[in-house]
This record gives C-alpha cells, structure tokens and sequence, in this order.
C-alpha cells in the first residue's frame, strides 16, 4: 500500500532554448565588465584582464548549457581534462563550498566520472580560453583568480546576468536541464544521455527525463484509432 507515503517533491525543471542560452551568456559577460568596473580604483582590474574574466564566464555559461556540468564540476574543472581535438570535457573532480570552506572530491558516484562532449564552437571558445593557463589550473575561477565559491557567484554575477537577460529564477542547475533537452532533441540515445550526464542507470534517465524523447505516442494512439 502507497497511499501513506510522501510525495516526491522536485522541483520543476526549466529548459532555455538556444537564443535564451546564447542571450545569458552575452548578458553574463556585460554584467561582469560591469561588477568589474565598479571595484575601486585600488583593486580595479585592467581592462585585458576584465576583458579576460567576462568572456570566461561567459564560456562557463556555454559549457554547462551545452555539456551539462554540474556547479561542482565546473568548479573543479583543470585545464588538463580537456581534450582540444576531440572536443570532450574529463569529468573527474567536484569543487564544493561547504561552511566555509571548498572542499575538492571525486563525483558522488562512479557515473559521475565521464567524458562529455561539446558542440564544436563552444569547445573553440573554452579553448581560447584557457590557452594562457597550465595544465593543472582550474578552467573557471572567481574574477581575482581564486576557485569559484557558489553563494558570490550566484550573488554577485549569476544573478545580475539573469535580470539582464530576462531569466530571472533560472537556477544554474536548470543549464545542465537544458543541456539533456537539447542533446535528446538533437538525436542523442538514452544511453548517450546517461553517459554523458552521470546518471546511474538508463531507468534514471527515463524517469526525469523520459517525456522529452519525441515519437512515443503517435504509434500507439494510430494502433489504437486502427483497431
């Protein structure tokens, strides 16, 4: 008997399309030039290294939309798991901010560790990006150089670059959403999408997002009208 048991409460995904992802990640850049031309003069940036910054977080906009990296995983991201040439993403670490403090970790699950791939002009972008950067330095760090930290990101960045585009209560986990819709709307397998998103199981898959494959109904309700 089910009928005690609580309800599932999730939050309902929200899903961009491409202009809105595109329409963030312009807006990102603007708000973070903005943020960066009202520090003091003291600790103001120059103007290369402001330039440098905005782009990166626009990128980070673009690699979670289109490869569905989690916060963490963003966070954690080394120059070193890029692969240029064949435009894929390690997954390996997680940079998590826990009272305080950041903690660097492997992926909560075995499935957590994966490749993923990128659509061919967002891995030009990341590559542009971290061309100056070693091998072992984080891909996307705050604006003075130091591992992203959730709450300023999302306080001082994410969430002027939401009012500028016009996405207000977009949360960044819904970029990795969209990035499971549009690689299912563009063909990808439900085993693709398990691999490439970490879930556990091609079931996990089905269950959150199994009304997005497309062509499941109309077979049945035609077999039905036949009959």
């Amino acid at each position: 008997d089910t009928d005690n048991l609580p309800p599932i409460d999730r939050k309902e995904m929200r899903i961009v399309t491409a202009d809105q992802l595109q329409l963030l990640a312009d807006s990102m850049r603007q708000a973070t030039i903005e943020r960066l031309e009202r520090y003091p003069s003291g600790l103001r940036l120059s103007e290369t290294k402001t330039t440098q910054v905005a782009e990166n977080f626009a990128v980070f906009v673009l690699v979670a939309g289109y490869g569905g990296l989690r916060l963490g995983e963003l966070a954690g991201l080394r120059k070193d798991k890029i692969d240029p040439n064949r435009r894929t993403v390690r997954v390996d670490t997680s940079l998590i901010e826990v009272r305080g403090k950041l903690i660097e970790g492997r992926p909560k699950t075995t499935a957590g560790i994966r490749t993923v791939p990128l659509p061919r002009s967002v891995a030009r972008r990341l590559c542009a990006c971290i061309s100056h950067l070693d091998a072992q330095d984080h891909v996307f760090t705050g604006a003075e150089g130091s591992p992203i930290r959730a709450g300023s990101f999302r306080s001082r960045f994410w969430a002027p670059a939401l009012v500028r585009a016009e996405l207000t209560g977009l949360r960044m986990h819904d970029l990795r959403h969209t990035a499971v819709s549009t690689w299912i709307a563009h063909g990808a397998t439900a085993k693709q999408v398990q691999v490439w998103a970490g879930h556990s199981s091609v079931a996990s898959v089905f269950d959150r997002y199994g009304h997005l494959f497309p062509g499941g109904e109309d077979p049945v309700m035609d077999s039905i009208d036949a009959a």
